[in-house]
């Protein structure tokens, strides 16, 4: 169902806890097919306390299923708004905008795609992972690397484990910055993002990057990378802070 000129509305189809603290919410669009290309965000008006509160959200859904819209959420502490998402009940309907963004994949011919990302920010490259899979962008290798506190953070990892297994051209390690493991697999790393960095052998004119996630982290990656002579235009970024 259309709100107005420029907003719709959502109707929640699921929720489920998906990690420590993450939840994946599934939104009903069967009144209005939402068109995005994987990589762009939506924004949710939020009504509190008499107020509107707009914040922005990657979307995390197949492009291919235009009647449902998939959203990764954190708790965040003392956040009425991470509350208000996380109590949200079935049924329950919100009003959004969008989509916005331009963190979009192009075709990168004969090109390395690294996508990383910190923990939610993982929401628009499972977008994209659907894209990779079925679109013929003719990427040489895509390197996903999504970096967590811990295997008690991580996710959806399955997923992309599940697809790098199905696709030799697609590659995911799961980094945890906070834990050592003495068990760990081949998709796993004990150590921070810029040291699994430099294990890669970085190009400029080879290399693409796609950032998401905390600004703090995404900004040091950034500086790590021009530092080792990428090109700023070879790194695209999409950093957030937690919704208050």
């Amino acid at each position: 169902m259309i709100a107005d000129n420029n907003t719709f509305i959502l109707t929640l189809a699921s929720s489920e806890l998906i990690s420590t603290g993450v939840k994946k919410i599934s939104f009903d669009l069967s009144n209005h097919n939402f068109d995005f290309i994987p990589g762009q965000y939506l924004n949710l008006l939020i009504k509190l306390e008499n107020q509107i509160y707009e914040r922005s959200f990657s979307i995390a859904s197949n492009k291919k299923v235009p009647s449902k819209i998939e959203l990764i959420i954190t708790s965040v502490t003392d956040s009425k708004i991470s509350k208000f998402l996380f109590d949200l009940e079935p049924g329950s309907s919100i009003e959004a905008k969008g989509p916005y963004g331009e963190l979009i994949l192009h075709n990168f011919k004969s090109k390395r795609l690294f996508l990383i990302s910190t923990g939610s920010g993982i929401a628009p490259h499972r977008s994209m992972l659907f894209q990779l899979i079925d679109d013929e962008l003719e990427i040489t290798k895509t390197e996903i690397i999504s970096v967590v506190r811990s295997r008690e953070h991580r996710i959806l990892f399955q997923e992309f484990i599940e697809a790098s297994q199905k696709d030799e051209t697609i590659d995911f390690i799961n980094c945890y910055s906070e834990e050592i493991y003495d068990d760990l697999n081949e998709w796993e790393a004990c150590c921070s993002i810029i040291d699994l960095l430099k294990t890669k052998e970085l190009k400029s004119g080879q290399d693409i990057f796609y950032l998401c996630g905390n600004q703090k982290i995404i900004d040091q990656v950034f500086k790590f990378l021009i530092s080792n002579n990428m090109m700023e235009e070879e790194i695209k970024f999409e950093g957030y802070k937690p919704n208050v």
